[in-house]
């Protein structure tokens, strides 16, 4: 098997009501176009919070799927931000 890394990087925002972008706080040049590239969460019918953070393929195998949190605007590891829970689903086909 191939220890080959795959790295992306998908832009999330918090704030469902706002939906702040990096475009709306001058931060154009390091994302693009946000609308098309950043996630906002739902709400689930059990009233829990989602939002897709993107795909991965493990051909089958073991391997680490490593998930860093950060704050767009200082770039700082969040604090104070309660995640009770995170759930990686199987997903049929592209």
């Amino acid at each position: 098997m191939d220890d080959q890394v795959v790295s992306a990087k998908r832009t999330v925002s918090l704030h469902p009501r706002t939906q702040e972008t990096p475009l709306d706080m001058g931060r154009s040049e390091e994302v693009g176009r946000a609308e098309e590239t950043v996630s906002y969460p739902r709400e689930r019918g059990d009233g829990w919070m989602e939002v897709q953070l993107g795909h991965f393929y493990n051909h089958q195998g073991d391997g680490m799927v490593v998930i860093n949190l950060q704050e767009i605007v200082q770039l700082n590891s969040k604090k104070g931000l309660i995640l009770e829970g995170m759930e990686i689903r199987h997903s049929i086909g592209p």
